[in-house]
C-alpha cells in the first residue's frame, strides 16, 4: 500500500482539528515475521481495551501508523496513546 504525502497531511490535519470532539483510542503495534521478513500488525482499541475497533497490517511501522490514522479518521476517533508490543528476544 503506497501512502501519498497528501494523505498523511490530511490525516494529521484532521487529527489536530478537533480532538476534543472525538472519542479517544489506543493504537497498538506488534511486529511479526511473515515469510522470512517482518511486518507490523496494528489495532485500534478503546481506552478500556474491551474490543478491537479496527485492525490491519503493513510492511513497515510508518505504513502501519498511517493506515491506522486513516482508519481512525474514518471512525471519527482520535489516537490518544500508542503501545508498541515487541516480540521476546
Amino acid at each position: 500500500m503506497k501512502i501519498t504525502a497528501q494523505q498523511i497531511v490530511a490525516a494529521l490535519a484532521e487529527e489536530l482539528a478537533a480532538p476534543f470532539a472525538k472519542s479517544k483510542v489506543i493504537l497498538q503495534y506488534r511486529p511479526f515475521q511473515l515469510q522470512g521478513g517482518w511486518r507490523w500488525y496494528w489495532v485500534l482499541l478503546p481506552l478500556d481495551r474491551s474490543k478491537a475497533l479496527a485492525t490491519g497490517q503493513s510492511g513497515s511501522r510508518a505504513e502501519a501508523a498511517t493506515a491506522a490514522r486513516l482508519k481512525a479518521r474514518k471512525l471519527g476517533v482520535v489516537i490518544d496513546k500508542i503501545d508498541v508490543m515487541m516480540p521476546y528476544s
